[in-house]
């Protein structure tokens, strides 16, 4: 029965050791190279949102103070019928322009 224990070989301590510090330096050079794409994705993003998204926001909330303007000034003028209760709805009507090319779609 001794001779049977005997034969299956142990790997050494050293070999253990240096086995598992492989597979830690291969997870930890997975997840840098995770983390840099992560990283590299997220600036992508951003940029859009930087260059598309935050003039369209812009934009929309512009227009719709415009309206809010427009409206205000017509009924001002309709409860009134004073002419100096349509220059909020003067105002309004400025802002209103075509789009800028930022916010055009790509």
């Amino acid at each position: 029965m001794t001779a049977a224990r005997g034969s299956v070989e142990r790997w050494p301590l050293r070999r253990i050791i240096g086995g598992a510090v492989l597979i830690v330096a291969a997870f930890s050079v997975a997840a840098v190279v995770a983390g840099g794409l992560a990283l590299a994705q997220l600036n992508q993003q951003r940029g859009r949102i930087q260059d598309t998204i935050d003039p369209a926001a812009l934009q929309a909330q512009a227009f719709d103070n415009a309206l809010l303007n427009q409206e205000t000034g017509l009924r001002g003028y309709a409860l009134s019928a004073q002419s100096a209760f349509l220059a909020p709805y003067t105002q309004g009507e400025a802002p209103r322009q075509p789009p800028s090319p930022a916010c055009a779609p790509s």
